[in-house]
Order: C-alpha cells, then structure tokens, then sequence
C-alpha cells in the first residue's frame, strides 16, 4: 500500500511557506552584519593590543625607575650594611612590583635578599644576566630565561655606587612570568571570553606570555602574522592557525623591551551573536509570516502525532503493554509505519536477547550448569517457597593435583565429566550449579535426606568409574544437609552441607558425609571411603 513520503511532504510544505519570504532577506542580513561583526573585532583586537602594550611599557619603565631610586638609596652601604636588608624588605613589602629583589657585591656573591628569595644568602651568582650586570656597570633589563626550576623570568639590575664612585655591587628584581605579579596581572587580567587568547613574544619570537604555561619559551613563526609584529609594527590581520581556525588578530609592540602584544579571537566566537541579529531580523518579517506559520503549524502537527505517540511509547518500552500500544498507533505515512515495524521487531528483539542474556549470566560456559548468580537466584525461590530441601555439596579430591599433573584441560575435562553425571542423576525439578572451582551444589526440593544421600553415593561410585579422563579414578567429596533440620535459611543449610564437606576431606576424602542435627556443625559419614 502506498504510503506519503515525510521527507517530501516537508519539504514542500516547507518550501511553498517560507523559502520564498526567508531566504533572500536573511541571506542579505547575515553577510552585512557578518561582515560588521568580523570588522569591529579585529578593530577591538587591534586597539586592545595598542592600549595594553602602552601600558605595560609604562610599567616596565616604572620598574626601571623603582630600581634606579632603590639603588641611590643603597650608597652607604659598605658603611650601613643593614640599609640592603632594609631596602630589599621595603621593595617586597611596600612597592610589591617584583617577585624578588636581591643586593650582589661586586664579586657576585648575595648580601641580601628579599624573604622570597632569602636562600640565596651568601651564594655565588654566575648566569650570563649577573655577568653581564657586572661588565656593563648600566641599568639592564635581561632577556626572559628559565631558571633551575624551569621558570620564566626577567631580570632586572642597577648598579649601586658609593658617594666617591666606588662600584659597591648591583641591586637586582626578578620578575616571573605565570607568577604573581604587577605583569602578570596586566597581561592576564582582560576583557577577553572564551575563544581568545593573549600572547607575548620577544624580538627573538620567542613567546614569553602564554595562557599555556608549557607553551613558554616555544618559537613562533616567523611568516604571517608574527611577522610584522617582530618588526615592531602595529596592525591587525585575519589569518588561519595550524589547525585551520580562523582567527581575528590585532597587535602592538611595547618599545622598551622589543615585545609584541598580540591578541587573537576565533571567528566563531566573534559570530556567535549573529543567531540572536537573524532572529531580530525574523521578528521584523513576522506580520508576512503569520500565515504560512500557522499553515506549518497544522500540518507538522497532524505529521508529527504519529511520531509522537511512537516517541512516548519509547519511553515506557519496559510497560507490559507497550507492544499493543504500538499496533494502536495510526501510522498514516510511510515513515511512521517503518518505525511502527521497526519498534515491534526491535522490542521482539530485546526480549529474546534477554532472555539470552539473562541464561548466559546465570550458566557456567565450562559445564553447562548454573553459575553462583544462578544458584542464588534458585535459592531466593526455593527459600521463598518455605518447602524442604536436600543441599548437597560436592568437591573433587586432589583437583589441584590434576591441574598440576594433567594441566588444565584435563582439570576442565574432569569438571564437565561430574556435571555430566550430576545432571543425568538429578530430576527436572533439582538444581545443579557449579559454585566455584572443582565445587559443586546440588538443591533437591522435596527430597528426604536418605534420598539425597543414595543419589549422591551413586554419583560417587559412578565417577570413580567414568572413562575419559586421564586423572581415573576420578573421587568426590560429598556433604549433605536438609532444609529446615539443619537450619533456619538454606544459606544455613549450605554452610553445614560444607561443613560435612569438609569433614569428609579430612577424613580421607572419597566419602559422603551428612551434617549431624546438633547446632555444633558436626557430621558424620555416611558412605564408606
């Protein structure tokens, strides 16, 4: 019979109400405020840059300047050695603009130091930028390094000389890059959202400032846009990264150390608020579409009302009844009967595969038999029926012996020969179950304990004869206990069966033993080894 194809009844509906009113005003409306968007970006990018590298060249000039004052301060002391503490204090509590500050005679040992860095008292300083301080004998600034505990830093120094002129040493500040800092406020602290990113790198291209810290110290590229920002220049530009995004990039040197400020935007971020700006424009051609709107309305409904009810349905699948209710369905088009068949077949599905499933938890794959999940859930049901139950225990003797001898293939040989025999001498009502290891448990309701015992000595004097095992004569170990005379839950009863169990495997093995009726956990034997 044939069906209405969804996919073309939408299509159509779809097309003789809106595409005709939509398409040419919002495909106008998105490129122009595209292009606007994208526009003021890199304009905001550009001038950011701008503001934040005039900024914080200010600062680093500043800092030279604090250095410069601190370091006048220091002329007296050879005579006043306590004015360097003092000073180095004064620069870490007071001013608080480098993360350390630092007083080095002229040949290089530490005289004193800020608390930060007050383990390098009495130390010998060497690196290129103390050597260079040294030589020069001028303010310098050093380019950014990593010290022994891989981190970034610039070092500042001022040379420190008495009222004669005499060269007294050098007063030096640190500053740390990703660390608490005046800097590292300015550069991190900024109106940017997700999707943005700011960045430094020295004249050498070497990024400086990172987001990532483990990003410091990488080069960047020298082409594209990093390129006129080594050169000092301040522009913008769009570019795409390595991984093909694109990206809205302004950027700025800051004169005084040779950096570059480069702030960045994805273009997708900066489009994001076009969804919002082609909504207004709908709203405005709303009045021309009330019509077309209400059309769609009708009709997606009457579409949709099969889909719906086959949805809800899917939400209850589990309900008893959820597969009358899917036949009740009115599936009027082609694809809503498909998914009418489609649910049934799959729902029929689900229920087999459960079943299946359901068997495989509960079936140990070596012997066939119940595994523990099985065997619990026959004692819930067995315990729920309150009717009496022989609980047999059965464990091979020297099993780890045959493992060992014969290997494991013949150990799981042995395995399936007893549950051969255990299900041929059990009834259809009995459970037999593999417990663990060479363990076994057979459950037979209604059975008397006399019954119990003979069916279990039959299986014990047939599996000493069974062919097809190296390991024969193959010997069980067998205990037996009844539900309720010897205990209150069959999770009792199971204990004394393995209780005469184990009575039997020390009193030499190859027997069956039966738990005695005292509360003590004794047995006794009751098949001859």
């Amino acid at each position: 019979m044939f069906r209405l194809d969804l996919r073309r009844l939408i299509l159509w509906i779809s097309l003789l109400s809106v595409l005709l009113a939509l398409v040419g005003s919002l495909h106008a409306s998105y490129l122009v405020q595209r292009d606007l968007l994208l526009r003021t970006a890199l304009e905001l990018n550009q001038a950011y840059a701008s503001k934040l590298a005039s900024v914080t060249d200010a600062f680093l000039t500043d800092l030279r300047n604090y250095l410069s004052y601190s370091a006048e301060m220091l002329a007296d002391m050879d005579v006043h050695p306590e004015h360097m503490v003092a000073e180095t204090q004064r620069q870490e509590r007071q001013l608080g603009q480098f993360n350390s500050t630092f007083v080095v005679s002229p040949q290089g040992k530490v005289l004193a130091a800020s608390t930060s860095d007050r383990a390098l008292l009495g130390q010998q300083l060497n690196s290129e930028a103390v050597k260079r301080a040294q030589t020069t004998l001028r303010p310098t600034v050093s380019a950014p390094f990593m010290d022994l505990k891989n981190r970034w830093l610039i070092l500042y120094t001022h040379p420190i000389f008495s009222a004669d002129d005499r060269y007294l040493g050098f007063l030096g500040g640190t500053l740390y890059l990703h660390e608490h800092n005046m800097l590292d406020h300015l550069l991190s602290q900024h109106f940017y959202r997700g999707d943005s990113s700011l960045y430094v790198v020295d004249r050498n291209g070497i990024l400086i400032y990172h987001p990532d810290p483990a990003r410091l110290g990488q080069p960047v590229s020298k082409s594209g846009v990093f390129a006129p920002a080594l050169r000092g220049e301040t522009g913008e530009m769009r570019f795409a990264d390595d991984d093909g995004h694109e990206l809205l990039t302004g950027y700025a040197p800051v004169p005084s150390m040779g950096w570059s400020i480069i702030a960045q935007r994805h273009v997708d971020a900066t489009l994001q608020p076009l969804g919002d700006l082609l909504l207004t424009t709908v709203l405005h051609t709303l009045p021309l579409l009330l019509l077309s709107v209400a059309s769609i309305w009708l009709l997606s409904r009457w579409i949709a009302r099969p889909l719906g009810e086959l949805a809800g349905i899917a939400k209850h699948m589990q309900d008893a009844d959820s597969a009358d209710r899917i036949r009740g369905v009115r599936s009027w088009y082609f694809e809503a009967a498909q998914l009418k068949r489609a649910l049934l077949a799959g729902l029929s599905s689900i229920h087999h595969k459960i079943r299946d499933l359901r068997r495989e938890t509960t079936t140990d794959t070596l012997t066939g038999l119940l595994n523990r999940r099985g065997l619990d859930e026959a004692l819930g049901l067995l315990q729920a029926e309150k009717q009496p139950v022989a609980a047999v225990v059965i464990d091979i003797d020297h099993f780890k012996h045959i493992n060992d001898r014969y290997g494991h293939a013949e150990g799981d040989r042995a395995l399936q020969s007893l549950a051969k025999l255990m299900g041929e001498g059990s009834r259809s009502g009995d459970t037999v179950a593999r417990a663990g290891g060479e363990e076994f448990v057979m459950l037979l309701p209604g059975a008397p304990l006399e019954a119990a015992i003979a069916l279990v000595e039959r299986l014990r004097q047939r599996i000493a004869t069974e062919p097809g095992t190296v390991a024969t004569p193959l010997t069980i170990s067998v205990g037996v206990a009844a539900y309720p005379a010897h205990g209150a839950t069959l999770d009792a009863v199971l204990q004394r069966a393995d209780q005469a169990l184990y009575y039997a495997k020390n009193r030499g093995r190859n027997a069956v033993c039966v738990a005695d009726n005292d509360a003590q956990g004794g047995a006794r034997r009751a098949s001859p080894a």
